[in-house]
């Protein structure tokens, strides 16, 4: 287990932090550049991401996003903490993970049928989305979204009612960021047949689509509770965030090959 490391914990502006080998890390405190740093990256990566899309493909500005999802964490955080807390967080993992269940099987009938596909389809195309890109992305994606919404909510402050506001201005952030990034980048290529085309729906219902950004928000903020419940810890939102991408790349046969270049 890694030790020295640091969890996001709103403090006030006295409390020094301590590290503690056997249990969770110290607080992270943020700064004023900090959260508006993580605001204009809530608002401005996915542009930036979409544009360099349209111009390279999908693989260079996926690995700009990785890169600065580890590496701002881990610069700012003191480690990634890529382990297994020495107590799983049964009660708030298995919940987010039946939400997670329940939204694979609506986003089966929200796809296209694995027919669409077929002109895009290869093998090694297929394992490599599904062997290399699913767990990178499950494991490197909410290293980001968590960043952003710390920068912002562990702003020092000694006010209950300020630190409210920061965790709900953080919270704002995240699903700002999360749903921008999806439309604006991921929605332009990921799990679509060709890039920018959006075929019809197995069932095209207004029902089903609500429930299931319901759903994916839920996810989103029950990352917050879910890592605090893991001591800092992040591989049990790698294990929640894992199903999302494997689940729609095995029933659309979805080879991500043909995106990453132009």
């Amino acid at each position: 287990m890694e030790t020295g490391a640091v969890v996001a914990v709103p403090v006030g502006d006295n409390q020094e932090p301590v590290v503690n080998s056997t249990g969770p890390p110290p607080p992270f405190v943020s700064s004023p550049l900090l959260a508006v740093l993580g605001t204009v990256l809530a608002l401005g990566l996915p542009l930036a991401l979409s544009a360099i899309n349209d111009r390279v493909g999908a693989l260079v500005p996926m690995i700009i996003y990785y890169a600065l999802a580890l590496g701002l964490y881990r610069v700012s955080h003191g480690s990634l903490r890529a382990s297994l807390p020495p107590v799983f967080p049964h009660r708030v993992f298995w919940p987010l993970m039946t939400v997670q269940c329940i939204g694979q099987v609506v986003a089966y009938f929200h796809s296209p049928p694995a027919t669409e596909y077929t002109d895009t389809y290869s093998l090694p195309g297929f394992l490599f989305t599904l062997l290399v890109w699913c767990p990178v992305n499950a494991f490197c994606e909410q290293y980001l979204w968590l960043w952003i919404y710390d920068s912002v909510a562990c702003l020092p402050t000694k006010s209950t009612g300020r630190r409210r506001l920061y965790n709900v201005l953080g919270g704002v952030c995240l699903v700002v960021y999360i749903g921008a990034v999806h439309a604006l980048y991921w929605g332009d290529f990921c799990f679509l047949p060709d890039q920018g085309i959006h075929p019809s729906p197995r069932v095209d219902s207004a029902v089903l689509t609500g429930a299931f950004f319901v759903m994916l928000t839920i996810i989103a903020i029950g990352y917050i509770p879910l890592r605090t419940a893991s001591q800092g810890h992040m591989l049990p939102l790698f294990l929640l965030h894992l199903p999302a991408d494997v689940a729609p790349t095995l029933f659309l046969r979805y080879s991500m090959a043909p995106a990453l270049f132009k």
